[in-house]
């Protein structure tokens, strides 16, 4: 998952500017134990998993720009995206 989200973010152009994992496991703490999105991960997604998927790109002294879906793999292994669909921008200003 790390690896494609990845390679579509680098054929727009912006690649340099990935600087950080994909996602990471969801557990009762916000950041979980289980298997998260990054290059350094050999971990698979099982199932019964909870995750996000937050590629993000990071412009150096012009702005940033995250998106997130969360995504639950059920015991069957069918994967639910969970949450509705991201419809606004939000502006963040840091001070």
């Amino acid at each position: 998952a790390d690896k494609a989200c990845r390679e579509v973010v680098a054929e727009a152009g912006y690649g340099s500017q990935f600087i950080h994992g994909t996602g990471h496991s969801i557990d009762i703490t916000v950041h979980g134990q289980g298997t998260n999105l990054n290059p350094r991960e050999d971990k698979k997604l099982g199932k019964k998993s909870l995750f996000s998927v937050e590629p993000g790109i990071y412009i150096d002294g012009k702005c940033g720009l995250r998106t997130e879906i969360d995504v639950y793999v059920d015991k069957d292994g069918k994967v639910h995206v969970t949450g509705p669909a991201q419809e606004e921008i939000t502006l963040i200003k840091s001070s």
